[in-house]
């Protein structure tokens, strides 16, 4: 009976760190995937993993906003200040939440960014729920 139980714990744990690392790795690949999006302003690819209500807050200014008017408002913000390069600083994973925190380097200005994301994962799907811009500067 003890040998059923160690080999039940034994699998359940391989299975819970395999599930576990399977989202690690769905969540860094989101996170690549809204940094490239944010320095090529591609708008299709952020909305593709944005939640259907963003909370948003550009240099200080917070609204939340269904997707397509989050897209319409990130979209100018970024035609006004490009981002040329990206650093991920930081990535927590608890449960089915994850927060991301970036420095962004401006493109045509003297001005970086400090990036913070919210996302949340349903139904196997990392989603952005909340995204706050502020300058470094």
């Amino acid at each position: 009976m003890r040998r059923i139980l160690i080999a039940t714990i034994t699998i359940c744990t391989f299975i819970v760190s395999d599930a576990s690392t399977q989202a690690n790795e769905d969540v860094r690949r989101v996170v690549r995937d809204v940094t490239q999006a944010l320095i090529d302003r591609d708008m299709d690819r952020l909305s593709s993993v944005s939640a259907s209500q963003v909370e948003l807050s550009l240099d200080g200014a917070a609204s939340v906003y269904t997707s397509a008017q989050a897209r319409y408002v990130t979209s100018a913000f970024l035609d006004k200040h490009p981002i040329e390069a990206a650093e991920v600083r930081e990535i927590n994973i608890v449960g089915r939440n994850c927060t991301a925190r970036y420095r962004l380097v401006g493109r045509d200005e003297s001005r970086d960014w400090n990036l913070f994301l919210r996302l949340r994962n349903v139904e196997r799907r990392w989603e952005i729920r909340e995204m706050r811009l502020a300058s470094e500067n």
